[in-house]
């Protein structure tokens, strides 16, 4: 239900979002790194700026629908879920 990015090196969390209502099925990264895509079993799709640290976009499918997998265009135009 929520999307926690770690730097490994660190060791230390940088980034959390509370992403779905119900579990998280997909997420990737934007070919430039600056925006988060992820898709759950919620029917919902959600767009998150890294940079800011918030939401940019939420699309919702049809009721009782799973998102089971999400992308993005090699150029950042289309996203596919």
């Amino acid at each position: 239900r929520h999307v926690r990015v770690w730097d490994l090196a660190k060791q230390a969390e940088v980034l959390a979002f509370p992403a779905h209502q119900m579990s998280v099925a997909d997420l990737t990264w934007s070919p430039d790194g600056s925006l988060l895509l992820t898709g759950g079993h919620d029917s919902r799709c959600r767009l998150f700026d890294s940079a800011k640290g918030r939401a940019a976009g939420q699309w919702e499918l049809q009721a009782g629908s799973f998102v089971t997998s999400v992308a993005f265009a090699k150029h950042d135009a289309h996203l596919f879920f």
